[in-house]
């Protein structure tokens, strides 16, 4: 199964909740969104995933003073 998402929340920790429960662990790759406000092209930080379930997942992803607009992701599991 493969799902994705986004978020436009911004803050130390986002949780992303799947829309569907995978039934083991999935793996999940997500990046950070900018705004451009500060005239960034990425981030200046170093985004983390702080846990993952088979529910959610929370991407750590402070540095909002660079511009971050929120996230997006992909999770995978068979």
């Amino acid at each position: 199964m493969k799902q994705w998402g986004k978020s436009t929340s911004t803050g130390e920790y986002v949780t992303h909740t799947f829309p569907i429960k995978f039934t083991v662990i999935p793996i999940v790759v997500a990046g950070a969104l900018t705004s451009n406000t500060s005239g960034n092209t990425g981030s200046q930080s170093n985004p983390c995933y702080r846990s993952i379930t088979v529910s959610d997942f929370v991407f750590c992803m402070y540095d909002n003073a660079r511009g971050y607009a929120g996230s997006t992701y992909i999770a995978i599991a068979y």
